[in-house]
């Protein structure tokens, strides 16, 4: 578990806070530990004097007071270059870890050196769960110790990667994908010696577009002196809040001393229902999920895509960010956990309760995502849902998942959604979290679109011959030159409950050729719920399986090539698919298995096969609507 050590080896300084305090506003108290380079540890040689680190506090409360915060100097510890090589001289933030045995957990930990090797300041970012800066003395009275803070409290500067986007870009409606990911603060291109007295001289620099810069010299995230930075904006704060609510809340004993929100500790949600969707750009409630602060091993991050190939959610379910756990983390390791504390829900009133929620579990290395319950404060918890392995695919939509929590209606509840890691190729997102409750529940409606996932699971098999071949570039649906031929299409771990309602079943294909003419297509279902893939290496193995009972003729209209619409989109195949949903080895790991004949004796329709190189995303798409009964 990565925890701060405590260590009192030097000098402890009484608390010598500064009064602040907005007189009509009750704020938060945030203590400050100071690690100051010195040349003994008593604090002869300091690289900075008393007057000058509580000169860093006052810096603090000009720019936090307003988002409920109050720093205040709790500590002060000496250290020398016997305690840290090279700490006194020229210090490489690269090796800021060696300080680690003096941080204070619970405390906003500054590290204050000479000299930092062409940087003014340096910070950990939240979700590495580190509440660590490191700044040269000479800027402590600066603007540059609440820079490096709002880095800790999550926010980049105005000019991230600058190069790699256009001003409307970032200035636009999506520009939480761009840059610093904050919609109102206007980009920069990270020029300081564009700006004059502060101010950006007008027509200094233009985007790839031909756009004008017109950054803000004033913001504190921003390029300007550090002696002209003076605010955040409006977003920046909201964004800094959230973090304060989610990530830091330990840093003021929001929950009491040394302790996560509970059902005994913190606000109830009693209104149904209450969601959480990690949007960045709204306000965070008063009732959020929270991070599992004192017990896990790092933090979920709360992303709007995710920067590694292979891995994670492409984009959120909804709205603009989503929670993730990036397992390529600095600080994370195999066998790392990672967890999120839902709000404390009174269902003391309420007959039934359920809760759902998007995942997306993609990488090769992706471990066990688990939800669990908890009715007594934390003291047990139950294992409601988990999910073990990849789920997903690149191109794979969300999955949702639906949890009935009707053993505990009638108490307060609180939940705990924990993802662990088995390498860095095993990220986990999630989004979209409702819990609801009430007398009776309506059915939650949803839709889920399964991909073909691997070469194994679409076929053609002769008919004369009854040889299988796994490998074709297309799906000739039936007519192979002058030879007919059955073909199969399947799709793994279609993750619905046994003996859900199917509202609709279709599959969307994707025209690899012009095709005109009638054939007709009927459609069967392998009726097993542990249909395994093709394999070659057996004739007859697509004639060979049992069908169901139900089928459907498809009377296709003419194709166009590379066309994927509802020309090329099968009738409703639900009674196939609640017919199979309906056995009883059914789970969520089975698999739903198409086998097509041609009804006409004639014709063709040639669609891509997963096969086909580069277009993976082209393969049949099996879209699913469905309730839990």
């Amino acid at each position: 578990m990565n925890r701060f050590k405590r260590n009192k080896i030097t000098a402890l300084i009484g608390v010598a806070a500064l009064t602040t305090s907005l007189a009509a506003t009750a704020l938060e108290r945030v203590p400050v530990k100071y690690i100051v380079a010195a040349s003994s540890n008593n604090g002869t040689g300091a690289h900075a004097t008393t007057s000058e680190l509580d000169a860093g506090i006052e810096q603090l409360n000009i720019y936090y007071n307003e988002l409920g915060l109050e720093f205040y100097r709790d500590e002060i510890e000496y250290i020398t270059d016997s305690d840290v090589d090279n700490i006194e001289g020229d210090w490489d933030k690269d090796f800021e870890e060696d300080v680690a045995p003096w941080f204070e957990y619970g405390s906003m930990n500054i590290i204050v050196t000479a000299q930092m090797d062409g940087v003014a300041g340096h910070a950990y970012w939240h979700y590495e769960q580190r509440d660590v800066i490191e700044i040269e003395a000479e800027r402590l009275g600066t603007s540059t110790i609440a820079h490096e803070v709002g880095h800790n409290f999550s926010l980049k500067h105005t000019y991230q990667s600058s190069d790699d986007y256009t001003i409307a870009e970032a200035e636009g409606a999506t520009g939480y994908n761009y840059g610093d990911n904050v919609l109102d603060t206007p980009v920069d291109p990270g020029e300081r010696d564009y700006y004059e007295n502060c101010v950006w001289i007008e027509g200094s620099a233009v985007d790839s577009d031909g756009e004008e810069y017109n950054p803000d010299g004033f913001n504190l995230m921003g390029k300007g002196e550090y002696e002209c930075r003076d605010n955040f904006t409006d977003g920046q704060k909201k964004r800094m809040e959230r973090v304060i609510q989610t990530y830091k809340f330990h840093l003021f004993d929001k929950y009491g001393s040394d302790q996560n929100p509970s059902c005994a500790n913190s606000t109830k949600v009693t209104s149904y229902p209450s969601t959480e969707q990690f949007n960045q750009e709204d306000t965070v409630s008063s009732t959020p999920w929270v991070q599992d602060v004192f017990n896990d091993d790092f933090n979920w991050r709360i992303e709007s895509d995710t920067s590694d190939s292979d891995t994670g959610a492409p984009s959120a379910y909804e709205g603009q960010t989503f929670a993730h756990i990036d397992a390529d983390g600095e600080f994370v390791t195999d066998g790392s956990t990672a967890a999120m504390l839902s709000p404390c829900y009174d269902i003391t009133d309420q007959a039934a309760a359920r809760v759902s929620f998007k995942y997306f579990m993609y990488g090769a290395d992706t471990a066990d995502l688990t939800l669990e319950a908890t009715d007594d404060n934390g003291a047990n918890w139950d294992t409601v849902w988990s999910k073990s392995g990849e789920q997903h695919g690149e191109s794979s939509g969300w999955s949702t998942a639906t949890i009935s929590l009707d053993q505990y209606a009638g108490a307060n509840v609180q939940l705990r959604l924990t993802g662990d890691v088995a390498g860095d190729k095993g990220d986990t997102s999630i989004d979209d979290i409702e819990f609801d409750a009430g007398d009776t529940l309506s059915p939650i409606v949803h839709t889920q679109t399964f991909e073909i996932k691997h070469y194994k699971d679409d076929a053609e098999e002769e008919l004369d011959s009854g040889e299988v071949d796994r490998s074709s570039s297309d799906l000739e649906l039936t007519e192979d030159g002058s030879d007919q031929q059955l073909v199969g299409i399947r799709f793994r771990e279609v993750s619905l409950p046994q003996g859900a309602k199917i509202e609709s079943a279709k599959i969307q294909f994707t025209a690899k050729k012009d095709d005109s003419g009638s054939v007709g297509l009927m459609f069967h279902g392998h009726d097993d719920g542990a249909s395994a893939n093709f394999s070659s290496s057996d004739d007859d193995d697509i004639s060979d399986r049992n069908t169901g009972s139900k089928s459907v003729l498809w009377t296709p209209e003419d194709w166009d090539e590379d066309d994927a619409g509802s020309a090329q989109l099968t009738p409703e195949l639900k009674t196939i698919v609640q017919q199979l949903v309906n056995r009883s080895d059914w789970n969520d790991d089975s698999a739903v298995t198409f086998i097509v004949t041609n009804n006409s004796g004639s014709g063709e329709r040639v669609a891509y096969s997963f096969d086909e190189e580069d277009s993976g995303d082209l393969a049949p798409k099996l879209i699913i609507t469905w309730y839990e009964r």
